[in-house]
């Protein structure tokens, strides 16, 4: 849902603005920032899903990481700030199934905090996952419909949600 939004935006952008010649860079960042604020009013309102999203869900692990690389980017601190919340109420442990790609891509956004802040903690829970997958891996058929199928990374965005954190370890 947050990506239709985006590319809503950035669809209307572009029916807007003939050319991007004429886009001013400040008018970019100044909207981008409204969009990161909306995220941040409305991160709990899922009403729109019929069912609650947790706080440390994928999609979520994706917005962390756009909140990080955003705020790095363009200074905008709140973004962090929203993150570094999200990430000391949940004592930057990620969501429980320890080979489940989903459960793994909120680490990213931690790693690129730990990166700028140096914090053994933004790192250690993180880095335990992972000790944890290579010491115990699974033995699941690469199969998403077998039982534990969600082991094995058999569904085409896994390859966004774990792998990063992996290089990133490294």
């Amino acid at each position: 849902m947050i990506l239709k939004r985006i590319c809503c935006i950035a669809a209307a952008l572009a029916i807007v603005v003939p050319s991007f010649a004429g886009i001013n860079r400040n008018d970019v960042k100044e909207i981008a920032d409204r969009v990161a604020d909306w995220q941040i009013a409305n991160f709990n309102n899922v009403s729109y899903t019929g069912k609650k999203r947790a706080p440390l869900d994928w999609a979520n692990g994706a917005l962390f990481r756009g909140m990080v690389e955003w705020s790095a980017k363009t200074g905008y601190q709140p973004a962090e700030d929203f993150v570094m919340n999200i990430a000391k109420t949940h004592d930057w442990h990620m969501a429980r199934r320890l080979y489940h790609a989903d459960d793994i891509c909120v680490g990213q956004a931690f790693l690129l905090l730990y990166e700028k802040y140096k914090d053994p903690v933004m790192l250690q829970y993180v880095k335990e996952r992972a000790d944890s997958v290579i010491d115990f891996r699974s033995h699941v058929a690469m199969d998403i419909h077998v039982k534990d199928g969600q082991e094995r990374w058999c569904w085409c965005d896994a390859l966004f949600m774990a792998p990063p954190v992996y290089s990133m370890l490294t």
